[in-house]
């Protein structure tokens, strides 16, 4: 395919990573930078919030494309993000940063590690608005078919609503407070 460098047709892609000053988190943005920014020719921003993330701010002070910033409110970076990003390899359990991106109803890009206790649950979502990838190719096609095909705004506005309102209601259901304390209540019956 040719490289084609334009912006996309609803304005700059705005990729947001969430997570903490944490091995994982910072070894996963780090690759995602080295090995999967190189091959996205559609005129981006990567977004980074998080606790003590600022710590970064330095090392990519250079490239204009990404935007460090430390502990932030949510929700207006999700709601700007195009999509979200959750290149992690390593880690135990469920990724809290997983349970956000849906509770927006973003199109969220992930590693098996990321999606761990999602993907079995995600079901036709799987392709459609929650992609598995877990090299930086898998990840540069799972976007570039996002954006170049004009995918992502079927996605990301003229489901929004429905979308928004599935994933909110996924997450009380399986990840809520509510949810977690109904099982405990079952477990101990």
């Amino acid at each position: 395919t040719p490289e084609i460098k334009k912006t996309n047709s609803f304005g700059k892609c705005k990729i947001l990573f969430v997570g903490g000053y944490y091995y994982p988190n910072v070894n996963g943005f780090k690759w995602f930078v080295e090995k999967v920014l190189p091959l996205i020719k559609v005129d981006c921003e990567i977004v980074l919030v998080g606790n003590h993330m600022d710590l970064l701010k330095d090392e990519f002070k250079d490239d204009n494309r990404i935007i460090v910033h430390g502990r932030v409110e949510d929700s207006p970076y999700y709601e700007r993000a195009t999509l979200v990003i959750g290149p992690i390899f390593e880690g135990a359990g469920m990724k809290v940063k997983t349970a956000e991106a849906l509770s927006y109803g973003k199109v969220f890009i992930g590693t098996d590690e990321s999606l761990i206790g999602y993907k079995e649950l995600a079901g036709s979502l799987l392709g459609k608005s929650i992609f598995v990838c877990n090299n930086e190719i898998e990840f540069a096609d799972a976007i570039k078919v996002l954006l170049y095909e004009c995918l992502l705004p079927m996605y990301s506005f003229r489901s929004i609503l429905a979308s928004s309102y599935f994933y909110y209601n996924f997450f009380l259901k399986n990840y809520s407070i509510e949810a977690a304390t109904a099982k405990f209540k079952t477990l101990l019956e």
